[in-house]
């Protein structure tokens, strides 16, 4: 008799959230990622959902997910007014530009040399709160402060178009292996999502609603 194939554990599967403006579902989506209202929330929102809130701004009352813009200072005063709820701090993240420069001693010959700087070829910079700070540095803060759901908006691959950033993710897991990171910026639709949804590290993938278009229709779903 042939021995029984071994159970295979299942991947885990990031959660696909999608940017809406109206606190709507979305067929598809885990959770929509809406702006928090200037006013109090008189209305309970239909379906799982998560507030956008900008610097300064309060989290809406009973919000169980609040992302922050703004950079890490902002994030830990959403936290303050909402202790109850898991505030996750949004980065703008790019490449960093290529930096190349002559070398400050000469080589006996007359001539300098002109060299890449190695520290640029690979690096990622975030944009925190009006500063620039290299992808490693920003992670270790937040992590110190205990921001353990972060979430990455790549520049680079909201520009090309082409998919998620891979290798963002995969050098943030690197740096901060018990962190679950948020990815988003060039995801076009479920190809993108099913190429990068069991990555280590990837708790959920974002996308805007008009990547959720139906693909033979080009339509997108309708809020349910």
């Amino acid at each position: 008799m042939a021995p029984e194939p071994l159970a295979v554990a299942p991947q885990p599967r990031a959660s696909l959230f999608v940017e809406a403006v109206a606190p709507c579902p979305v067929a598809g989506a885990d959770a929509v990622i809406c702006d928090a209202p200037a006013e109090p929330v008189t209305e309970a929102a239909r379906g799982p959902v998560i507030w956008r809130c900008a610097p300064g701004q309060s989290a809406p009352a009973g919000a169980r997910v609040c992302v922050a813009e703004g950079g890490l200072a902002a994030a830990a005063q959403l936290r303050a007014t909402a202790p109850a709820a898991l505030v996750v701090p949004r980065a703008e993240v790019q490449r960093l530009a290529r930096r190349y420069s002559f070398a400050t001693e000469s080589s006996g010959s007359g001539f300098s040399t002109y060299h890449l700087d190695p520290a640029t070829v690979a690096g990622f910079e975030v944009e925190d709160g009006g500063r620039q700070i290299a992808l490693a540095d920003w992670l270790a803060e937040a992590t110190q402060q205990g921001f353990f759901e972060l979430w990455l908006h790549s520049r680079d691959a909201a520009a090309a178009g082409l998919g998620f950033a891979g290798e963002l993710l995969d050098r943030a897991h690197r740096m901060a292996p018990e962190t679950g990171f948020w990815l988003s910026g060039g995801g076009r639709g479920a190809d993108d999502v099913a190429r990068i949804q069991a990555r280590p590290g990837l708790a959920a993938l974002v996308l805007a609603q008009a990547a959720l278009a139906d693909p033979d229709t080009g339509a997108a779903p309708a809020a349910t």
